[in-house]
């Protein structure tokens, strides 16, 4: 025994002197505003190497698609010995329920635990309604080669960073940017040249600003809280100033004020865009007579280098003419480089004999094919290429359930059902009509030389008679240096 075990006593302890982890949280704000970040700082002392904190929002009054990316936030990070750090959430511009919403903040040792914080937080909505909402919508089919920075119209062209649009967007190098009150009030990327046919709208509700493409959300910014009150200047269309031209193909130009068309993901529109209440002014490009019509506030076109009529348009396949290279049995080779677009199932090919059929596959590389025999023609033999734009009447040898078939390997004449597409009207035996619905065209769906059209009321043998749409109107086709203005006016100013 030592001489201190001696005076202490055997049952001796000695401390290690390592001092118990100690966190706090700080930094938040209790209270953030949508459309906004809010950032909390982890402050620790004498951690233990490689511990795991975790950080979780629990919604409450919330949801998750109040958050950016329509997820409710949460992660985790690595910490050690002593220091601070920082993380983050945030919301989306405008929360889904006006008014102060509410949610906890978590964080602790492991994932859902609280033994480092718990707090009741909340989003407020700041908007304050005091600006009116607004919708633009257009369709746009954008070409290479154009302008640097193409906008497909603007209220008010770009001067100087100072004097320049009242609205606009414009398509800069894979992004989108926003315009408002001469500001940019941000931007989002998009890919926007040989797209192919866009629907596009620029809305603002209750001071939030959205874009949408093809019926989908891709751009929200709460900072849609500025006066529109300049009535001085012009709505241009296929141009907004420097380097501001458009090239390519536009279509159903619409301006509505005091509404918000869209305020959520949609389906784009399916027939050409009419006006509605509050419309003050569309562009339908109803036909080639009335190419630049303004056909609800009546607004008179100045046009720089006339852009011309086209054919083309979101819904129709643009009739043309090409020249076979070579035929063989139930195909035809086209010289398909100098289609405007690449042939599809069910357009009507026919020549100069007065020979028809509708194409059956386009599945070989520059050749249609058709399910019966193209007549061999002389070298050089022009053929038209388009939609058809005539009533079928066809007798429907066999239907299942509600599908009407056409099985062209025992009734070849049936062909023209390639023809029919949704949108068509139809009118079968008992007084059976409708409109074949979007998801009701298939070809060949079991190897059977088939055709096959479901047809909501229910389908039966007989004779059928299938309507194609209305004439689409087409769309106005602007070079990338040619322009419409529609001058200055009180209804480009959506708070006066």
């Amino acid at each position: 025994m030592s001489i201190i075990q001696a005076i202490i006593g055997t049952n001796l302890t000695i401390s290690s002197g390592t001092p118990a982890p100690a966190y706090s949280v700080s930094g938040y704000n209790v209270t953030m505003t949508e459309g906004n970040t809010n950032t909390a700082t982890l402050t620790y002392s004498d951690v233990p190497p490689s511990t795991t904190i975790f950080w979780t929002i629990v919604d409450g009054t919330t949801a998750n698609v109040d958050w950016v990316g329509n997820t409710t936030p949460g992660n985790s990070f690595v910490i050690s010995g002593t220091g601070t750090t920082t993380f983050s959430w945030q919301t989306r511009a405008d929360i889904t329920t006006e008014g102060q919403e509410s949610y906890i903040l978590n964080v602790g040792t492991s994932l859902g635990n609280t033994d480092i914080f718990t707090g009741n937080l909340y989003i407020a909505d700041t908007s304050a309604f005091v600006y009116q909402n607004f919708t633009i919508e257009w369709w746009d089919k954008l070409e290479g080669g154009g302008d640097l920075y193409p906008r497909p119209w603007a209220i008010g062209e770009w001067v100087t960073s100072s004097n320049n649009h009242s609205i606009a967007i414009s398509y800069e190098g894979g992004q989108d940017i926003f315009w408002l009150g001469n500001t940019i009030i941000g931007q989002s990327a998009q890919n926007r040249s040989g797209q192919g046919w866009r629907h596009n709208a620029f809305v603002r509700n209750n001071n939030v600003i959205k874009g949408y493409v093809n019926g989908v959300e891709y751009f929200s910014s709460n900072n849609g809280n500025i006066a529109l009150n300049d009535n001085t200047k012009p709505l241009y269309v296929g141009y907004g100033g420097t380097n501001g031209y458009f090239k390519g193909y536009l279509k159903d130009l619409h301006i509505i004020k005091n509404t918000a068309k869209y305020t959520t993901n949609f389906s784009p529109p399916a027939s050409p865009i009419t006006a509605q209440a509050e419309s003050v002014f569309l562009l339908p490009v109803s036909s080639n007579i009335t190419l630049f019509d303004d056909n609800v506030g009546l607004k008179t076109a100045t046009l720089t280098n006339t852009p011309t009529y086209s054919e083309d348009d979101p819904w129709t396949w643009p009739s043309q003419t090409f020249t076979a290279y070579a035929y063989g049995g139930v195909n035809i080779a086209l010289n398909s480089p100098y289609l405007t677009q690449s042939p599809v199932i069910g357009l009507k090919v026919s020549d100069s004999s007065g020979w028809s059929d509708y194409i059956y596959s386009t599945d070989l590389l520059n050749h249609v094919t058709f399910y019966n025999n193209a007549p061999v023609r002389a070298a050089g033999e022009i053929y038209t290429i388009g939609e058809e734009n005539n009533p079928i009447t066809l007798n429907i040898n066999y239907t299942s359930g509600n599908n009407v078939e056409g099985r062209l390997s025992q009734y070849p004449a049936l062909s023209p059902l390639l023809a029919v597409k949704a949108g068509w009207t139809y009118s079968g035996p008992g007084g059976n009509t409708g409109t074949v619905p979007g998801d009701a065209y298939i070809v060949d769906p079991n190897g059977l030389a088939q055709v096959r059209l479901t047809i909501p009321t229910g389908a039966s043998l007989g004779s059928w008679t299938f309507t194609p749409p209305t004439n689409r109107g087409g769309s106005l086709y602007f070079v990338g240096n040619s322009y419409i203005n529609y001058g200055s006016s009180l209804d480009w100013a959506m708070d006066a």
